[in-house]
């Protein structure tokens, strides 16, 4: 949404309001009742700092990420590439890796000459 430098830009409540209507289905005051609520909860959390916000594809590309890992289930790499949009081997990758950052574990294969059979990554973090 652009908004000319004349225009008043919605507040971030404003626009969670907007969005628990237009996409939740929720009523306007429940909505605007419970974006209060969400604000006043990230206020005392992260009061006075800056705080980043990612631009939505990449918010849009880690769902997808996550949703992949869900419905993963050991040999539907094709199916998920069909269905995502994306290549079977970024399928590979993302299943080698997890989702870092989110809690999974990454399963790797043993590397040649290896004695383990294969490892877990994500322990430590």
């Amino acid at each position: 949404m652009k908004l000319e430098k004349h225009e008043a830009q919605p507040s971030v409540e404003q626009i969670l309001a907007s969005a628990l209507v237009g996409e939740m289905g929720m009523g306007a005051e429940h909505a605007k009742s419970v974006a209060a609520a969400l604000m006043l909860r990230v206020s005392r959390a992260r009061g006075g700092e800056y705080v980043y916000i990612p631009q939505a594809p990449q918010i849009t590309r880690r769902n997808r990420r996550a949703q992949v890992l869900k419905e993963f289930k050991g040999n539907n790499h094709d199916e998920l590439a069909a269905k995502h949009g994306v290549s079977r081997r970024t399928i590979y990758n993302w299943v080698a890796n997890g989702s870092e950052g989110d809690g999974r574990l990454g399963l790797h294969p043993a590397k040649p000459g290896n004695r383990h059979q294969g490892y877990v990554t994500g322990l430590a973090r």
